[in-house]
């Protein structure tokens, strides 16, 4: 599901660039949000509702480091 909410963006760079953090990212987000809530699938619900809030963001992460980026996001 969260494949075809990014997909759906309109512009390509930003999609592009949400693909890329959501392949990247998402391993990284399931794991830190599983220390938190202790349930693979509670986590995995958090993460998708992220990335879904991050699609707001994406303008303000073309400015951030490589760094930056992971670490707000995480």
């Amino acid at each position: 599901m969260i494949l075809a909410i990014i997909l759906a963006i309109e512009n390509e760079n930003d999609r592009e660039l949400m693909l890329r953090i959501y392949r990247e990212l998402h391993p990284l987000m399931k794991f830190r949000a599983y220390e938190i809530v202790e349930d693979y699938s509670t986590a995995e619900d958090i993460v998708q509702d992220s990335i879904i809030k991050l699609i707001n963001k994406v303008p303000a992460f073309r400015s951030f480091s490589r760094v930056q980026m992971v670490t707000y996001i995480v």
